[in-house]
């Protein structure tokens, strides 16, 4: 028991707490159908997300290792998705095209228009970028946390959606 005291009293300054999540999951579920593909920012929230919405699949969860392991491309195309802002498929990308359309065209390569995000709003990320283009992302819902909070986002369709191959 001590151990889990202390495990909480340092890991709760890196997560949010379990109302968070579940106030996540009551947004997800009145506006993205069960089964459906949740493109997140953070396997390691995307494990306790889990727990909370086991109806819903995702592209990762818990470690990112898993995803390259299986598909090194669709791990660098969902990595510099979301610490970029940018669309390439290789672990170093000079030039690569950056902004909100080839975030949108990432998340829809993995056959997903919803995405639940999770970085601070002050750091620049996927969030910051889409949250610039309200034209193409839609802030469904958001669940304040004291860390950080989640946010449901929807990709509106695109002008001129890029074909990306897997």
């Amino acid at each position: 028991a001590h151990n889990v005291r202390a495990a909480w009293a340092l890991g709760n300054r890196y997560i949010d707490p379990p109302a968070t999540f579940e106030k996540m999951a009551a947004i997800v579920r009145k506006s993205v159908p069960a089964g459906s593909m949740l493109f997140t920012d953070d396997p390691f929230l995307t494990g306790v997300l889990y727990a909370s919405l086991p109806e819903y699949r995702y592209i990762v969860a818990y470690d990112p290792a898993v995803l390259y392991a299986g598909r090194p491309h669709l791990f660098w195309r969902w990595h510099h998705a979301v610490v970029d802002g940018a669309l390439c498929d290789e672990q170093r990308c000079e030039n690569a095209p950056v902004g909100p359309e080839v975030i949108a065209s990432a998340v829809r390569s993995f056959d997903t228009e919803w995405i639940v995000t999770s970085y601070p709003r002050d750091r620049f990320s996927m969030q910051s970028v889409m949250l610039a283009a309200p034209q193409l992302f839609e802030l469904r819902g958001v669940a304040e946390g004291p860390v950080t909070g989640l946010y449901l986002w929807h990709v509106l369709a695109l002008r001129n959606p890029a074909q990306i191959e897997e």
